[in-house]
């Protein structure tokens, strides 16, 4: 990586970086830094800086469909933020009509989880890079599918268990985007800014808390009886306890909490993309 990314830099005569490039870790200007060395300041390696530095040395077109991609996402959350939002505030909301925005938004959203996941022709077909975006769009595509299964089957004669279904292909969904949006932190991490990286690791941490309550507080709804029978037979009753109390914070005291703590993020995701789309245009520009 360090080859590559050391011939996108200026060096000079003794093969040291002749240009200012600011430490991915803390900020600290490497002009004269080895480009295979380390940062002084904080020990962050030259080369992850290199190649996380310089989103203007990319593939213009694949630089355009990520931004196209971006723009998407954009428009996507901001829709869906627009139809979930008087459900929250709004004592009798149209429903169906706030339905239908929360659908265009769904799609417009996905489309963009579709086109940012592209592969970056810069990176081996094989890399983790490109491996993730696979899989993103694998896990996309099946909760689709998945979905639109139980939706078709979904009939009293029906030998398909449309909601088990439905709940599966969603969550599988869920993991895609997930995906797709660990994979654009990956570009955004590519554009030089000192906070940067402290700013994308806290929000992932935040979201994948999130996501964590979310799935507990749909196992404890749907197997609360069969848990809680297990331990007491099993005879972990200080686990039983605590079973519990977790329980009855999801379901009675705060059962609305992981998705208002959601609804956070998302708007907080907003002005995010807002400004990564800007920094992948002006890198294109600059090719």
């Amino acid at each position: 990586m360090s080859e590559g990314a050391s011939a996108s830099v200026k060096l000079d005569a003794q093969g040291r970086i002749a240009e200012d490039l600011a430490c991915i870790g803390c900020g600290y200007n490497l002009r004269t830094a080895n480009p295979r060395g380390r940062c002084p300041e904080c020990g962050t390696a030259t080369p992850r800086t290199l190649w996380v530095a310089r989103l203007r040395f990319c593939d213009p077109r694949w630089l355009r469909r990520i931004a196209k991609g971006g723009g998407y996402l954009i428009v996507g959350l901001a829709t869906v933020l627009l139809g979930l939002l008087p459900l929250t505030f709004v004592q009798l909301p149209p429903i169906l009509l706030l339905a239908a925005v929360i659908a265009v938004g769904a799609v417009t959203f996905l489309i963009g989880c579709f086109l940012i996941t592209t592969h970056d022709p810069g990176q081996k077909p094989l890399s983790a890079f490109n491996i993730l975006a696979t899989l993103a769009r694998a896990a996309m595509i099946i909760g689709i599918v998945g979905t639109l299964i139980a939706i078709a089957a979904r009939r009293p004669t029906s030998p398909v268990d449309t909601e088990n279904l439905a709940i599966s292909s969603l969550w599988i969904g869920a993991i895609g985007v997930l995906g797709a949006l660990a994979y654009t932190f990956q570009i955004v991490l590519r554009v030089q800014h000192p906070v940067l990286p402290w700013i994308i690791r806290g929000f992932g941490w935040v979201l994948s808390l999130t996501l964590l309550l979310l799935a507990v507080q749909s196992i404890l709804m749907e197997y609360m009886a069969e848990l809680s029978s297990y331990f007491n037979m099993m005879g972990w009753r200080t686990a039983g306890f605590y079973l519990e109390l977790a329980y009855d914070y999801l379901h009675y005291d705060y059962p609305s909490a992981p998705w208002w703590m959601l609804l956070v993020l998302a708007i907080l995701l907003e002005p995010l993309l807002v400004w990564f789309v800007i920094r992948v245009r002006d890198a294109g520009k600059r090719l």
